[in-house]
């Protein structure tokens, strides 16, 4: 999976909770109303959730999709590989070796 993804929903992440931080600022500085920036705040903050969460669990989709598809990949070489083995062996032959 590229770190690329990651990266840019680690930066949206900074830079939503930057919106927070100068909200802050400007309530702090009376430029808006406490409870205009309190309602602001906390739909920032859900919206950060959101696209979290969503964007968190596309990427996870995706790689257990690749996940799967690299084990199957792998079975299938295998399996041209071994010829006809029996599960039993096959077992065996997948178990890690100890020191």
């Amino acid at each position: 999976m590229k770190s690329s993804h990651y990266e840019r929903l680690f930066l949206l992440n900074r830079c939503l909770e930057q919106v927070v931080e100068v909200l802050k600022e400007f309530q702090q500085e009376k430029l808006i109303h406490p409870e205009y920036a309190k309602s602001r705040k906390r739909a920032t903050e859900d919206l950060r959730s959101d696209l979290s969460g969503v964007i968190t669990g596309l990427l996870c989709e995706r790689e257990r999709a690749l996940g799967v598809a690299l084990v199957r990949a792998e079975s299938q070489q295998e399996q041209k590989d071994e010829g006809p083995v029996k599960p039993q062996i096959r077992e065996v032959l997948r178990r890690p070796q100890r020191d």
